[in-house]
């Protein structure tokens, strides 16, 4: 029991040494973002942030969702 115990654990701690190494010794961390991709640029898909404020941006329906709540105060006070 103890034998089997610490082969897996030997497994295990050589399957996280070996999935660690472009982690320690890479250049640098791989970027997961969608706008980080070639691919996706090349496609014109973008973060679904970005998609969404472009397209607020360019409807000629766009309704402003900032409140002027906080120029109707100061302009109250004076």
């Amino acid at each position: 029991m103890l034998v089997t115990l610490l082969v897996t654990l030997a497994l295990l701690a050589l399957a996280v040494a070996l999935l660690s190494v472009r982690l320690f010794f890479g250049k640098r961390f791989v970027n997961q973002h969608i706008d980080g991709s070639r691919a996706m640029q090349q496609r014109g898909i973008h973060c679904a942030r970005r998609q969404d404020s472009e397209m607020r941006a360019r409807s000629p329906f766009a309704v402003s969702e900032h409140t002027d709540r906080h120029k109707r105060r100061n302009h109250t006070r004076n």
